[in-house]
């Protein structure tokens, strides 16, 4: 009864259940692996009909990556696979990489597919999971039940399978679709706990009420989520990814990205792979180049050391033996000068340092970075302010007692030097930043809902205010004062400012900084 008045209200005919419908079949049984056999027969299929074919390796993993994959992803967005036929489908995929498939192309397979499917970040192939990707594909047709609860599909389910509650609290039931019995394997991924953790009158955490809910750990890292200073509706957002929007590729990434491989020297893995780079040290073009001589052992590193004086270059044979000498020998200060002149070592061989810029006449610039305390749970913020001849006119320490993560931290620290120079009525400023996620952010501007994002819509409201403003990427070796400001902000307890007489301790990089 119910069907026909479905039917009548829609004005459409009841269709027979047998046959497919949209290329997947529309009844599944019992025996899944009979059913959805269709879909490794094809993996099979298309693999058999390019194996015959001469193919470079380059060009194999093109078709496996862009063809032979992509034939269960459509069937993979609505059912969950068995993993016996996921495991038979990465076979497949295994044997057609390294040489062929069927009776005719037997040969040694020399890795895994799990090995084979290492991320390439990890110097592997990256080739699919067919269980994880699965999932990820399932779980975004979750998140769109969730996301897009006024959509006709999300009210079907809705009205079947959780009349009373919402996904993250629907029961499985009973007699349920095999549909709904994939979407709901991931849920348990999606479920957390909700709480007014917010004070509804103002933007803080509510801390004695998080404090009796949650372990210091979890307390933590709730508490370094930065809060938006304008009043929005809540709003459930994806955390793993940067613009709080549900991506296949973040998802997959997060259950695949556990490895944790030793990794050579980045000019030993290109000449690997035959790449015909240099092999002596490009600043003194004598011996073999590697980190251990760059840092250590190339003339120009040797004559800084002694320049440094008290550093011991000699009785050490590669760089942790060397770098364990510095750590346990030096005081702190001698080891932060160490690295930051490794550091110098390193901007050298790869050419980065340049010259800040100046802004054009009669415009002022602020530049702004961030240092993080992770030991301390604390940021640090630096700003300098100079005018179009390269002068300098102002400089703010502003420490932050607690953290966040870096391009949140950024972020806070672009909105705190708006407010500063917005009370001190400045205008005509040119904002630099060394982080360019952030100021293409505040430039072309997100519609999302992630804590980053209302960060920057706080920054667009109060860039809204000044007359002429824009927003710059500046490279860190062009950032160096406000660095160095941010770092002098982190064992203070209150903001400190200059005006005209620069802080002692950017005096002579000021001089440098500017071409």
């Amino acid at each position: 009864m119910a069907k026909n008045d479905f039917c009548n209200i829609l004005g459409m005919r009841e269709g027979t259940l047998n046959g497919n419908y949209l290329g997947l079949p529309s009844v599944i049984g019992r025996n899944k692996r009979e059913i959805l056999g269709f879909i490794k027969d094809k993996v099979l299929g298309r693999s058999n009909s390019l194996t015959h074919k001469f193919l470079p390796r380059a060009w194999r993993e093109v078709l496996l990556k862009n063809v032979i994959q992509a034939i269960p992803s459509f069937a993979m967005s609505v059912f969950l696979l068995p993993i016996e036929m996921g495991k038979d489908i990465e076979k497949i995929m295994n044997s057609f990489w390294w040489g062929g498939v069927g009776e005719n192309h037997k040969g040694i397979r020399w890795k895994s597919w799990d090995r084979l499917s290492v991320p390439k970040r990890w110097g592997v192939m990256g080739f699919r999971k067919i269980r994880e990707f699965n999932l990820a594909m399932l779980e975004k047709q979750a998140w769109r039940l969730i996301d897009h609860s006024s959509s006709l599909l999300s009210r079907t389910y809705k009205a079947k399978y959780y009349p009373n509650c919402t996904f993250l609290e629907a029961q499985l039931g009973s007699n349920p679709s095999f549909v709904w019995c994939s979407i709901h394997e991931v849920q348990p991924i999606l479920q957390r706990g909700f709480a007014a953790l917010i004070h509804p009158a103002g933007s803080s955490w509510n801390i004695p009420l998080i404090t009796s809910l949650f372990n210091q750990e979890d307390m933590n890292l709730i508490t370094s989520i930065p809060l938006s200073n304008t009043r929005l509706n809540d709003k459930i957002i994806w955390m793993e990814d940067e613009k709080g929007k549900y991506t296949v590729r973040s998802f997959y990434k997060t259950l695949t990205d556990d490895h944790d491989f030793d990794q050579a020297p980045f000019w030993t893995r290109l000449r690997a792979k035959h790449v015909n780079i240099p092999g002596v040290c490009q600043l003194c073009n004598i011996d073999e180049e590697s980190y251990f001589h760059l840092f250590v052992q190339c003339p120009f590193a040797r004559s800084c050391w002694d320049m440094f004086g008290g550093v011991d270059y000699v009785s050490s044979n590669n760089l942790l033996d060397w770098l364990e000498s510095i750590f346990t020998t030096k005081n702190d200060n001698d080891i932060c000068g160490i690295i930051s002149t490794c550091w110098k070592f390193w901007e050298d061989y790869r050419g980065c340092y340049s010259l800040e810029k100046k802004p054009h006449t009669g415009m002022l610039k602020i530049n702004v970075d961030a240092t993080l305390d992770t030991n301390n749970k604390k940021m640090g913020f630096g700003y300098v302010i100079r005018d179009s001849t390269g002068h300098f006119l102002y400089a703010r320490c502003l420490p932050w007692p607690s953290i966040f993560r870096p391009n949140e931290a950024e972020a806070i620290g672009i909105r705190e030097a708006l407010t500063w120079i917005k009370d001190s009525n400045l205008d005509n400023i040119q904002v630099e930043s060394g982080c360019l996620l952030l100021v293409n952010g505040i430039i072309h501007g997100h519609d999302t809902f992630s804590s980053f994002d209302l960060i920057i819509s706080d920054i667009r409201e109060i860039a809204s205010d000044f007359d002429n403003i824009s927003f710059l990427f500046a490279k860190r070796s062009t950032n160096r004062v406000a660095h160095l400001l941010a770092r002098e902000a982190l064992p203070m307890y209150g903001y400190m400012d200059f005006s005209m007489i620069p802080f002692p301790s950017i005096a002579q990089v000021l001089s440098l900084d500017i071409s």
